[in-house]
């Protein structure tokens, strides 16, 4: 699973749009809304890795304003070994 946050909440709904480096080992949705009052929202990840064969894959979050670091995920096959924000 994967938790977008924002640093503070908003008065409205946000819409986040991810995007993930190689969609054909790690798929994430194309957008998540963040509810209003809320500070965040967590969505899941597909992980396609077949063979066991190590994997790096970054994925990035943009809402209308900014958009947030990189976050890098270390793949051993389907288990995430190491995040690197």
């Amino acid at each position: 699973q994967l938790t977008v946050s924002l640093p503070v909440p908003s008065t409205s709904a946000t819409a986040v749009s991810l995007s993930s480096s190689n969609a054909a080992i790690l798929a994430v949705p194309a957008t998540i809304t963040i509810p209003a009052g809320s500070t965040q929202a967590t969505v899941g990840l597909t992980i396609t890795n077949p063979g066991g064969t190590p994997a790096c894959v970054t994925i990035k979050a943009r809402d209308a304003i900014s958009s947030s670091n990189a976050i890098i995920l270390i793949l051993q096959g389907a288990a995430i070994t190491n995040v690197v924000s």
